[in-house]
C-alpha cells in the first residue's frame, strides 16, 4: 500500500517564550513564504510592541538557570540538541531549503557544522564525577 500525502496548508507557528507556544496578543501574523514557488509554507505570530517584555522577561529565569548548571549538565544540554538535530536531519533540511532557498548540500554543510558545534571534537569532555 502506498502512502499519500495529506496537504494540510501552511504550518502554523506562534511565539515561543518560556517554553511554551502563544499566539500574538493581537491576534495578527505574516506568512512565511516558499523562495523557489512563492507559495506561503508557514504563517507565524506577529508580536506588537506591547509585547517585547514577554520573552525578556521569560529569558531572565533561563539565565539564572543555566548560570547555576554545571559543565556536565551543559554538555549533556548540547549533545541533547545534537541527537534531536540528527533525529531530525530530513524536516530540518527541508525547512532550511524551503525557508532560505539554499540547496540541500549546503544545508546540510551548515547542518553538520552545527551539530559538530554541539558534540563534536571541541566540546569539552567533563569526567562523570564533575557532574
Amino acid at each position: 500500500m502506498s502512502q499519500q500525502r495529506v496537504e494540510t496548508g501552511p504550518a502554523t507557528f506562534g511565539q515561543f517564550i518560556g517554553g511554551t507556544w502563544r499566539a500574538a496578543e493581537s491576534g495578527r501574523g505574516f506568512d512565511d513564504m516558499d523562495l523557489w514557488s512563492g507559495d506561503v509554507v508557514a504563517q507565524f505570530a506577529a508580536g506588537s510592541g506591547a509585547e517585547r517584555s514577554r520573552p525578556a522577561s521569560a529569558r531572565t529565569g533561563g539565565f539564572r538557570t543555566w548560570a547555576h548548571a554545571s559543565p556536565g549538565l551543559r554538555q549533556d544540554i548540547f549533545v541533547k540538541v545534537a541527537e534531536i538535530l540528527a533525529r531530525r536531519r530530513p524536516e530540518i533540511l527541508h525547512w532550511l531549503a524551503v525557508e532560505t532557498g539554499w540547496g540541500r548540500d549546503f544545508g546540510a554543510i551548515q547542518l553538520d557544522f552545527a551539530q559538530s558545534l554541539l558534540s563534536g571534537p571541541l566540546t569539552p569532555r567533563t569526567p562523570p564525577s564533575v557532574r
